[in-house]
């Protein structure tokens, strides 16, 4: 089953990751910059009208999330934008070509079948848009996408952006539980996946390593 879950999985992944640089051009207009050479035009506004997704006011969570006590292992980012903390007895790091070539950090769970998976960028996009961003991907690499829950959350002192998506790929139901997060040195999406019907029993080891995200000033 893991493997049926990675591969089906990563073919959603491969579409959701797809916007890996965005730049402006000379005469002014974004643009995001894909890895096979393409280009297409960045809309901010993709749901400014008509759109079933309210992205306004996105409520805080006022609790605050801290990393756990047993998570004492380490993983920096890219640039040393950001550290991911974790139990080396439950999360073990895998080669990002088993997941999707453009992750910064790919992470197994030893016990059940989750998976995390990092992406950084350099430039920095408002949180609010990033989250509209990760929905408009899904949705074009996946069927039956719907954003379960979104609220931002104080993680480690940093106020970040949180979803959980679900959709269909390849006839495997997947759920998505996610941080969001930039400021003007980068940007860092953190995703943990697996299946939908495991996702209730897997959500504690999940929440736990999204937790130990630490964004470095």
């Amino acid at each position: 089953m893991k493997k049926v879950l990675v591969f089906s999985l990563a073919l959603a992944l491969a579409g959701i990751a797809r916007a890996q640089e965005l730049a402006i051009t000379q005469s002014g207009d974004s643009v995001y910059l894909f890895a096979d050479g393409t280009w297409e035009y960045y809309n901010e506004e993709v749901y400014a009208n008509g759109s079933d997704l309210d992205f306004v006011e996105i409520p805080l969570n006022e609790t605050a999330f801290e990393k756990p006590a047993n998570a004492k292992s380490k993983v920096s980012g890219s640039d040393a934008f950001y550290e991911i903390w974790y139990n080396a007895k439950e999360w073990k790091r895998i080669p990002s070509g088993r997941i999707n070539e453009s992750a910064d950090v790919v992470m197994t769970y030893q016990k059940g079948d989750i998976y995390l998976m990092t992406i950084y960028e350099k430039i920095q996009i408002p949180i609010d848009n990033l989250m509209q961003i990760a929905v408009q991907n899904a949705q074009n690499a996946a069927s039956e996408v719907e954003v379960i829950h979104k609220e931002k959350r104080k993680v480690n002192g940093k106020e970040v952006g949180h979803m959980q998506i679900v959709g269909s790929t390849n006839g495997i139901n997947f759920t998505y539980y996610s941080y969001y997060y930039s400021n003007e040195k980068g940007t860092v999406q953190v995703t943990t996946f697996t299946g939908q019907n495991l996702f209730e029993e897997y959500r504690p080891a999940m929440e736990a390593l999204l937790n130990g995200l630490i964004i470095n000033d």
